[in-house]
C-alpha cells in the first residue's frame, strides 16, 4: 500500500468515526448520543447481561450501568430482575425506544443501500477482495476494554 492509499483509507476511518460520534437521534422530546445508540444497538442484536454488552460495546460494566440508566431515565428502555437468575436483568424497549430503533435502523439501511449499489457494479472477484478487506479490518479493529 502506497503512501497515498494508506492516507485515504485513514481518511475514510476517520469519516467513519466522525459520522458516529454526530450521530444523534432525537425525537421531538427525546436525544440520544452515540453511546446510547451503541448500547440500544447491542442490547437489540446481541441480547444478554452486561459482562456481554461491555465485552461488544468495548468499554467497562460501570459504562455499561450507566448507560443503561439514562436510557431509563429517557424511557428508552425498562429494566426487571430476571425472575430466572436472580444477578441478571431483563431488558425491554419502551414504545419510545422501539421508535427510535426503527428510526436508527432506517438510517443504517440508507448506508448499507448506498453500499450495496456500488458494490453491485464489481465482479465477483473484487467483491470477494473487499469482503476479506473488511474481515481483516474487523479483526484489526477488535479492541479489548
Amino acid at each position: 500500500m502506497d503512501e497515498q492509499e494508506k492516507l485515504a483509507l485513514l481518511a475514510l476511518i476517520n469519516k467513519i468515526i466522525y459520522f458516529e460520534k454526530r450521530r444523534i437521534v432525537s425525537d421531538t422530546e427525546t436525544t440520544l448520543h452515540p453511546s446510547e445508540i451503541h448500547m440500544l444497538l447491542v442490547l437489540v442484536r446481541h441480547p444478554g447481561n452486561a459482562t456481554i454488552l461491555a465485552e461488544k460495546l468495548g468499554i467497562t460494566k460501570g459504562a455499561v450501568s450507566q448507560t443503561l440508566s439514562r436510557l431509563v431515565r429517557k424511557d428508552i428502555i425498562v429494566k426487571r430482575k430476571d425472575t430466572s437468575s436472580k444477578n441478571e436483568l431483563e431488558i425491554t424497549l419502551t414504545r419510545k425506544g422501539r421508535a427510535l430503533l426503527k428510526d436508527i435502523e432506517k438510517k443504517e439501511l440508507s448506508i448499507i443501500r448506498g453500499i450495496d449499489t456500488y458494490m453491485s457494479m464489481l465482479t465477483q472477484d473484487e467483491r470477494a477482495v473487499i469482503d476479506r478487506f473488511i474481515v481483516e479490518m474487523n479483526k484489526v479493529f477488535d479492541f479489548k476494554a
